[in-house]
């Protein structure tokens, strides 16, 4: 399972601009909408290219994170 299926189980829903938003809870009980989207490697190679070269997209299920690397133009 990818990591954005994984989050896709999280209660959540999405607002007029596309974002994800989820609901998370702090140990004082104090609750917060925050954003969460997870943009694929096809989006964020589109979304660098114009000032990215060598781009490498990576992702760690495991942690539930992704990193991109990339040299400036």
């Amino acid at each position: 399972m990818c990591l954005r299926d994984a989050f896709e189980k999280e209660f959540s829903h999405y607002d007029m601009d596309g974002n994800r938003i989820s609901k998370r809870s702090l140990p004082d009980s104090r609750e917060f909408q925050v954003v969460k989207n997870f943009p694929t490697a096809k989006e964020m190679t589109d979304i660098l290219l114009p000032l990215a070269k060598n781009i490498e997209f990576r992702e760690f299920d495991f942690l539930k994170r992704w990193m991109v690397m990339y040299e400036t133009v």
